[in-house]
């Protein structure tokens, strides 16, 4: 298994379980590329750590800035594909109205602690 290295070659220790230190347990998981996170959600609890990343079975838990930065790529890529089509068609390209109406038919703020916090990220959204 290849991890993280340079050009292809395997790190050091990729695929040896890593050991918890203190203890004669070894914890089961790779020391590969596994970001931080990983590694805590596995000492803070097993369980959770194998149903996401063993298992792959994603929670219900949606947080609010990946909600905004999907609408923000999506209205992106909308108002992107709108202005090739013009520019194949000889029309002006399309401006901020076009963007920030894509923008605001596709970000429905549902995944946040509370209204501020939604109200933050959609002044962000405004140049």
């Amino acid at each position: 298994m290849l991890g993280c290295g340079v050009a292809g070659r395997p790190r050091v220790g990729v695929g040896a379980p890593l050991r918890l230190r203190g203890s004669g347990h070894t914890a089961g998981i790779s020391a590969g590329c596994r970001p931080h996170s990983s590694f805590q959600r596995y000492l803070t609890c097993p369980l959770q750590y194998a149903f996401q990343y063993v298992y792959r079975i994603l929670g219900d838990e949606t947080k609010g800035h990946f909600e905004f930065g999907t609408a923000v790529h999506s209205a992106f890529e909308a108002f992107a594909i709108a202005r090739r089509d013009a520019r194949a068609a000889g029309a002006p390209d399309p401006g901020y109205e076009v963007l920030k109406s894509g923008f605001d038919a596709l970000w429905q703020p549902t995944a946040y602690g509370d209204a501020q916090q939604a109200e933050h990220y959609l002044t962000r959204s405004e140049p």
